[in-house]
């Protein structure tokens, strides 16, 4: 994104990380996590956040699953699974994670994927059993190491929503997100 900070992208009058806040807490989820990188005083300095626990990745070039490693390792420890959403995710709807979360309690003990067609996607639900398995995870190989690991039942989640595989990489995934204005002459 040219050195900006996704987290604090526009959608539709809100940053990204507000918006992906907001929905999860819509869908159910109070009790949210958001980890922060390299940007993480600019983010802080522009979300005045919602009651979120905020941590800091001192190392995010290690990779997503370093900062997963780090929510993990801070969840409450009645939490039976934690919903991993990414910031540059901010069209996700509260009905996919709450989807997904009702999913979780049809099939504990494993991970539950959103899948759009025959594509995986995010948000992801991590059941507790698998927490130690992420902390092992090899910075290389990351999540993929834990979701083919032999002793990981994944629960595939069929969604009619394009969101879960849509993500804001780019300038031009940005531009392709924001609706173009149309000027009536």
């Amino acid at each position: 994104m040219g050195g900006r900070p996704k987290a604090v992208l526009n959608y539709e009058g809100k940053t990204f990380i507000e918006t992906v806040c907001e929905n999860m807490r819509s869908a159910g989820v109070y009790d949210i996590t958001v980890v922060l990188g390299r940007h993480a005083q600019e983010v802080q300095d522009k979300w005045p956040g919602n009651c979120e626990r905020v941590l800091v990745n001192a190392n995010p070039e290690e990779g997503q699953i370093s900062s997963l490693k780090i929510a993990l390792a801070h969840m409450p420890q009645y939490a039976g699974a934690a919903l991993m959403a990414l910031v540059d995710q901010p069209t996700i709807s509260s009905r996919v994670y709450s989807d997904l979360a009702d999913e979780w309690k049809r099939n504990p003990g494993g991970v539950i994927i959103p899948r759009y067609n025959a594509k995986r996607g995010h948000p992801i639900i991590l059941d507790k059993a698998v927490w130690p398995l992420c902390q092992q995870a090899p910075a290389d190989k990351g999540l993929h190491w834990v979701t083919h690991h032999p002793d990981v039942k994944v629960t595939d989640l069929q969604v009619n929503d394009e969101a879960v595989v849509r993500d804001v990489d780019t300038p031009r995934d940005y531009e392709e997100l924001i609706p173009r204005k149309t000027h009536v002459a």
